[in-house]
């Protein structure tokens, strides 16, 4: 029988992004950095939260304030019956210039309520300065996932970011981040003491580079 005090953080990124399908998006977006998901990309985000998701006992649901994942967020949200989302800007991408970036991003954008979001509360840290190396990057995710699921212990949390934090959250889980995560590709994660190191439970569309799970 589970333990009544486990803890799931799940980590799972965005769903597919337009300018993956449309090579132009990018050309005449005013802000190419903070591509929406397609159709697609709905509907499999949609998809995860009804299929995968129903029986993990989610209670909280944390974003990027990139719209893609804010998109993904609110789909999963829909399928599973919550509220809505909280914005975390420790989930953000690398503010750097391999993103897309020149300066640290204004996001959620500005018109993001055309998008039908319910953000509950809109997150007052500021996002990393520019340019982030990676290592940066690296430490900020490790850190705020740990922020995040100490601060709701012992709820269970979905925190919806990017490819480069969920191989981070594998990382978390104690493997290596030579991997690669698919789009709305997850890991889940498990404690059941407050200061426990966290179990991989289960990882679905995340694969190591020569998609061998053998040193896993």
């Amino acid at each position: 029988m589970e333990n009544s005090k486990t803890q799931r953080l799940l980590v799972m990124r965005h769903g597919e992004r337009l300018d993956s399908r449309d090579s132009n998006w990018k050309r005449t977006a005013a802000r190419p950095y903070d591509t929406p998901i397609t159709k697609h990309g709905e509907a499999e985000a949609h998809r995860a939260g009804k299929d995968r998701f129903p029986k993990k006992n989610i209670q909280l649901v944390y974003s990027s304030p990139f719209l893609r994942c804010l998109q993904t967020a609110q789909q999963v949200c829909n399928a599973l019956g919550l509220p809505g989302m909280h914005t975390c800007n420790g989930l953000s991408e690398i503010i750097a210039a391999e993103c897309g970036m020149r300066r640290v991003p204004e996001v959620p954008a500005p018109d993001v309520e055309q998008y039908g979001l319910s953000i509950l509360t809109p997150d007052e840290l500021p996002l990393a300065q520019y340019p982030e190396t990676v290592k940066d990057a690296i430490a900020r995710y490790l850190a705020v996932f740990q922020r995040l699921a100490d601060q709701h212990w012992p709820e269970s949390l979905l925190l919806v970011t990017h490819e480069y934090g969920v191989r981070q959250a594998m990382v978390l889980g104690g493997c290596r981040d030579d991997v690669e995560a698919s789009y709305c590709g997850h890991v889940e994660l498990s404690r059941t003491e407050r200061e426990q190191t966290w179990k991989i439970e289960d990882y679905v569309g995340v694969y190591k580079y020569d998609n061998l799970f053998d040193d896993f």
